[in-house]
Parts: structure tokens; C-alpha cells; sequence
């Protein structure tokens, strides 16, 4: 939503900009930034950080929702729990547990194929209970 950007003072339009700096460093700094704000029109400019190649970013990411209790962000959070690295997951499962009060078994850790076959039915029964409750969650 670029044409609501003037709603935001100076210093958070300029925070948003860094967000697609190429510097990765720039990228996490900002969102460090912007963490502290907490206003949840900000939250449609930070999803596409839960996919930024830098990994940190995507941690910080997570956790700035879990922070902000981030319902909107559930949708989001729950895709984080297919990054390939393990912190991300964790970050991303944590929030999910924060904001939702749901578990599902969900296990971020571990690389053989019962971990992975393990994370990825936890991760079916997210999107699964996403469907069936999620606009009743949003307004509720």
C-alpha cells in the first residue's frame, strides 16, 4: 500500500525505504528500528521479511510479530515454518504459539527425513486450522 506511506512520519517512511536496501545489514537495522514503533499498519511493509535472503532479517522478523502479537501475521508465520533454517522455524513457531494459543507438535529442530516429515504434517495442520478459523480469529 504505497499511496498510505505519507500517514507515516518522516523518520518511519525513511525506515521503510531501508527495508529494500540490497545491504542486508541496512534491512535488519531498519526493521530494528521500526520494531519498537508497533503500529500494525506497518505490518503489510514487513511480511516480505519473513522470505529476505538474509536469514537474521527473517528472524527478526518472526519475532517482531510474537512481539506485536501480530494476528494478521499468522497467515505469514506459518510459510515461515518452511525456511530452511532452523532459528527462523523456531522464531516463526514461537510466534504462532504466542499469538494463536495453537501447537499442532510442530518440532523446528532436526534434519533426517522423519524431523522433516514430522514439521511438514505440523505445518499442513497450521494451514489447515488457518483455513478453518482464521477470519474468525482476525475478528475475534
Amino acid at each position: 500500500p504505497k499511496e498510505d506511506d505519507n500517514t507515516f512520519s518522516a523518520e518511519i517512511s525513511g525506515l521503510l525505504r531501508k527495508l529494500q536496501d540490497e545491504d542486508p545489514e541496512v534491512r535488519y537495522g531498519a526493521l530494528e528500528k521500526l520494531q519498537a514503533t508497533q503500529d500494525e499498519r506497518l505490518l503489510p511493509h514487513l511480511y516480505p521479511l519473513l522470505a529476505d535472503p538474509y536469514e537474521f532479517t527473517r528472524f527478526l522478523a518472526a519475532h517482531t510479530f510474537s512481539e506485536w502479537d501480530a494476528r494478521p501475521a499468522v497467515p505469514h508465520l506459518v510459510e515461515a515454518l518452511q525456511d530452511e533454517v532452523t532459528f527462523v522455524r523456531e522464531a516463526a513457531v514461537r510466534a504462532l504459539r504466542r499469538i494463536t494459543g495453537q501447537n499442532f507438535g510442530y518440532q523446528h529442530e532436526g534434519d533426517s527425513e522423519a524431523a522433516k516429515a514430522g514439521r511438514q504434517a505440523a505445518y499442513e495442520q497450521w494451514k489447515t486450522w488457518w483455513e478453518a478459523n482464521g477470519t474468525a480469529f482476525l475478528n475475534g
